[in-house]
C-alpha cells in the first residue's frame, strides 16, 4: 500500500513515484518513504519496476510532483519523516 506518491505519464506509460507506507515502519529502517518508480505499460497492461542509479539519487518522498517531458521525467518536492526534501529537480532519463 502506499499513498501520496506521484504520478505522471510519459510516452506510452503511466508512471509512479515514491510515496509514504505506515505499514512497512521498523525501527531498524525509521522511514515510511519511498523512493521505487515504477511504470504500467499502457500498451501490454504490464507493471514493470525500475531501478534508478547514478551521481545523485533522490531521498524517499512523499508529497511531491513528477512532470513529463518528450524525453525525461523530472521530480522534485515532498518530504520525508526526517525533513522537507530539498528544491532539487531530478531528471529521470528512461532509457530503450
Amino acid at each position: 500500500p502506499r499513498f501520496k506518491h506521484t504520478a505522471a505519464i510519459f510516452n506510452n506509460y503511466f508512471c509512479v513515484f515514491g510515496g509514504r507506507n505506515d505499514k512497512m515502519y521498523r525501527e531498524d529502517m525509521q522511514t515510511v518513504s519511498l523512493n521505487d518508480l515504477h511504470l504500467l505499460d499502457l500498451r501490454t497492461n504490464n507493471w514493470v519496476s525500475v531501478a534508478i542509479f547514478g551521481e545523485l539519487l533522490p531521498q524517499s518522498r512523499w508529497g511531491c510532483s513528477l512532470v513529463a517531458s518528450n524525453e525525461k521525467l523530472l521530480l522534485f518536492g515532498g518530504m520525508n519523516l526526517e525533513k522537507i526534501c530539498s528544491s532539487s529537480i531530478y531528471e529521470i532519463n528512461i532509457g530503450k
